[in-house]
């Protein structure tokens, strides 16, 4: 989660996220710390009615799930040219990115 926060600049620059430059990839990275927060919010919220286990097993799940599908992203949308995304292809990143983390 810290890493994703971290490095989410440098990971939408590489790919050019949202076809900016630098500019698009800190909106990027500002999208991804914002769903970040809420998430963090409404967890604080909902952990003891729903339980630790169950959002540690179900936030695992989705993590990974999430993971897989942003790397089928790159890969596929990115084809030849690894520098480039279309922009549904950033959206499609960017939505991911918040969900894994």
């Amino acid at each position: 989660m810290n890493g994703v926060s971290f490095f989410a600049p440098q990971i939408f620059a590489g790919v050019n996220a949202l076809g900016s430059g630098n500019q698009g990839s800190l909106i990027a990275a500002v999208i991804v710390n914002g769903v970040q927060l809420i998430a963090t919010i409404i967890t604080v919220f909902i952990v003891d009615r729903v339980g630790r286990r169950t959002l540690l097993i179900s936030g695992s799940v989705l993590g990974f799930a999430a993971e897989i599908a942003v790397a089928i992203v790159f890969a596929v949308a990115a084809g030849k040219n690894a520098v480039d995304l279309p922009f549904g292809a950033s959206i499609a990143a960017i939505v991911l990115v918040s969900v894994r983390s």
